[in-house]
């Protein structure tokens, strides 16, 4: 148990404190597992004398070392009398055979043998080491890679890189990056994150590539001023996730719809791509020659494209943003990555100038009010469910507590019960000023008030 209780200690944190204490726990489970049988033994028979302190052993199967009263210490004496000479037949018998010796305890065993469950676990610390070195190198070397070739694309366009007070690109963890960039017109600021694989935990990363298949991505949201952007919703995804894009964005599922093949061959989008949306205006005037190319050429690092002005995410306050997700090549070739970072800073500027037609702006504000109206419905109908849910338990309550009360406590309470419903049936008088005239509001308890000159 103390192994897998270290293992587990070392794969749930993955942190220098697990690897020290499943290392302790290793070490002494080896200094017991070194002990010989006749030594554990021992150890037993002094724990059994740790518990009766009072009794001893003397080998030959007596108790010894019993603290007699002094009564017993007469008999004692009295019948300690010296033995008499034997006869000569007693010295001619045969003599009784002597219990053999107790052969002393053999040594502690020692050898390269003993050690078999530190070398092991010496063996799986190297290694998670050189991982953790190795992987934590890569992710860098990655990292700074991008930063290398989208930093000048982000210049040209931004007026202040990072929070001003360091590098740009901060590290949140060891496969987590973040940068962010402010200072541009048509919007409020860029934010991306890079996520890399867990090239630095030795447990994690035969799983990503085994099962998993995780890539490293680079998302990208570009947050725009509600005066920037039109009411329209566009997605541009892989037909093999097309469902779960639709599941990950709600305003897509809800919102949009599949543009017609037909109208995607005018166009010249790749037939390996889908694109939703709830305005065929905005694809036209989105997915001209030139972007479609671009995505046709990269096709290797594009993932997906969205374009809300209904962005849904919990940790964001922003409605209208313009999101995008690119796999990252090797750091060799990252110099594939600035043409999509161009196609980010046109598609900016793009949505910032499109202008839809009054019918179709029209109908994108009324499918909106829908779903707003749709939304409270059902929040009003979840705290109404809440609400009975509080009540049922309240009346539960109170019956339980009713059943434990004496006969005259329940008649008491029965009475305060009617009287209150009595109260309830009552109508309702309420007196108000109309000017220099006063008014008798009479509301009945089918929820009818008339109103009354006094």
């Amino acid at each position: 148990w103390r192994v897998g209780l270290g293992i587990g200690v070392l794969m749930a944190r993955g942190s220098m404190w697990g690897i020290l204490l499943a290392l302790f726990l290793l070490e002494a489970w080896a200094d017991v597992e070194r002990l010989t049988p006749f030594q554990r033994s021992l150890l037993g028979d002094d724990e059994e004398e740790g518990d009766d302190e009072d009794t001893s052993d003397d080998g030959d199967g007596w108790v010894t070392n019993i603290p007699l009263s002094a009564e017993e210490e007469v008999v004692e004496e009295a019948l300690s009398v010296p033995e008499a000479p034997l006869e000569a037949e007693e010295m001619h018998a045969t003599p009784a055979v002597e219990a053999p010796a107790k052969t002393p305890p053999p040594p502690l065993r020692r050898g390269p043998e003993t050690y078999t469950m530190e070398m092991i676990f010496v063996s799986i610390l190297v290694a998670f080491g050189a991982m953790y070195l190795h992987g934590k190198r890569r992710n860098e070397e990655i990292a700074r890679k991008w930063m290398m070739e989208t930093y000048d694309t982000f210049a040209n366009n931004f007026a202040m890189l990072g929070d001003g007070k360091g590098a740009p690109l901060r590290c949140e963890t060891q496969s987590e990056y973040r940068f962010h960039c402010s200072g541009r017109v048509n919007c409020i600021g860029l934010s991306a994150e890079l996520h890399l694989k867990k090239r630095h935990d030795l447990f994690r990363m035969p799983l990503e590539v085994l099962y998993f298949k995780t890539e490293d991505t680079v998302e990208v949201e570009v947050y725009l001023n509600d005066t920037d952007m039109e009411p329209f919703v566009l997605g541009v995804v892989w037909k093999k996730e097309e469902k779960g894009f639709r599941k990950e964005t709600p305003d897509i599922g809800r919102l949009a719809f599949k543009v017609g093949t037909q109208q995607l061959k005018d166009l010249g989008v790749p037939s390996h791509l889908s694109v939703l949306t709830d305005n065929s205006d905005a694809v036209k005037d989105l997915l001209h020659g030139e972007v479609v190319s671009l995505l046709q050429k990269n096709a290797d690092l594009f993932n997906c494209i969205h374009f809300s002005d209904s962005y849904e995410k919990p940790d964001t306050s922003y409605k209208k943003v313009l999101r995008f997700v690119f796999k990252l090549p090797p750091p060799e070739d990252m110099t594939r990555i600035k043409p999509l970072f161009r196609m980010v800073m046109h598609f900016i500027d793009r949505v910032a100038g499109i202008r839809l037609s009054k019918d179709g702006k029209e109908r994108a504000r009324e499918a909106r009010r829908r779903l707003e109206n749709e939304r409270l419905k059902a929040d009003h109908s979840r705290r109404q469910e809440l609400a009975q849910e509080r009540k049922d338990e309240r009346l539960r309550k109170e019956k339980e507590e009713a059943e434990l009360l004496s006969p005259e406590q329940q008649a008491k309470r029965t009475a305060r019960l009617a009287k209150r419903q009595m109260k309830k049936k009552l109508p309702k008088f309420k007196v108000m000023n109309y000017g220099q005239q006063k008014l008798l509001s009479v509301c009945s308890p089918s929820q009818t008030c008339t109103l009354h000159m006094l």
